[in-house]
């Protein structure tokens, strides 16, 4: 087996990303480049092409994460959140990719000087506040509908990144899309990051890596697969309410982390078909005679 197909297998993350990219063909075949975005990604493409005007400062990976998440979107009335502005310039980027008119936008930003930019940008709201402030993130969502996508560009503090998820998360559409980015943070002490999270706060890399084990909460007790009530507690309690029943995928990429909103029960439907099947036993010794009697049984079945 391939060293690297071998880690993605041993990685807590890498299977069930391995499994996402698998099963989904609108994902399948169409790798992330890192060092620059793909040729007909229309958002790289503006990126390149952007000489004047208000800044964009994004890193080269991120473009086909982008692309491959929102291209659903581009032609459909969406309602579209970043939280950090900063120089404006993605603004500008996103207006252009979501091309349907009746497309919505909003930006947040603790700088007041961010306003200007619904005079420069017509049709697009401007909040100012700390996306560590609570209160304020909930005046947000009180003020403005269900959105299809936020992206997360703001400070990247710990702090302000699972605030920021704890509050908005829930005013993310079923279907929709929240976005964390710069996540290299999680591992910068300016940031509040720490490799070792034993002895620092929780990084949300940390944090995230706790929902994947939420998501997983319904199987705790799955077919006396029991775990302690103390295990249990800690993964209901943690993160955004109702996670597990509201979150169909969340995905690992180069500084970012992508969480897919959408219902789902939190124990899926196993489901059997066919008439023929053979026992499992781990440690059966082999026999001729059983042997003799399923190849019988299968090749009898053949059509």
């Amino acid at each position: 087996m391939a060293p690297l197909l071998r880690y993605i297998l041993s990685s807590a993350v890498g299977l069930p990303l391995l499994l996402l990219l698998c099963s989904n063909p609108t994902y399948a075949f169409q790798p992330v480049l890192f060092e620059k975005g793909s040729e007909g990604n229309p958002l790289w493409e503006y990126f390149l092409q952007h000489k004047q005007g208000p800044v964009i400062h994004k890193w080269h990976s991120y473009f086909d994460v982008y692309h491959r998440y929102f291209q659903r979107f581009r032609d459909v009335p969406v309602n579209f959140m970043e939280v950090g502005v900063q120089s404006g310039g993605s603004l500008g980027m996103w207006r252009s990719y979501f091309r349907h008119p009746n497309s919505r936008f909003y930006g947040v930003d603790i700088n007041p000087y961010c306003k200007l930019f619904e005079e420069y940008y017509p049709g697009v709201t401007i909040f100012i506040g700390s996306q560590s402030n609570r209160t304020f993130l909930r005046d947000v969502v009180s003020r403005t509908p269900k959105m299809d996508i936020i992206l997360d560009d703001a400070g990247h503090t710990m702090i302000q990144q699972i605030v920021g998820l704890e509050e908005l998360y829930n005013h993310v559409k079923d279907g929709g899309i929240y976005m964390v980015e710069d996540v290299a943070t999680s591992y910068w002490p300016r940031f509040g990051g720490a490799l070792d999270t034993a002895q620092h706060t929780e990084t949300f890399i940390s944090y995230a890596k706790r929902l994947v084990d939420r998501m997983y909460y319904g199987y705790l007790n799955y077919r006396g697969h029991a775990y302690t009530s103390e295990a249990r507690a800690r993964l209901q309690g943690h993160g955004p309410s109702n996670f597990t029943e509201n979150t169909l995928s969340v995905a690992f990429y180069d500084q970012i982390v992508v969480f897919e909103r959408g219902a789902r029960p939190s124990v899926a439907v196993h489901a059997v078909q066919g008439d023929f099947s053979i026992p499992y036993n781990a440690e059966v010794a082999f026999d001729a005679a059983v042997m003799q009697k399923y190849r019988e049984q299968l090749l009898g079945n053949r059509a």
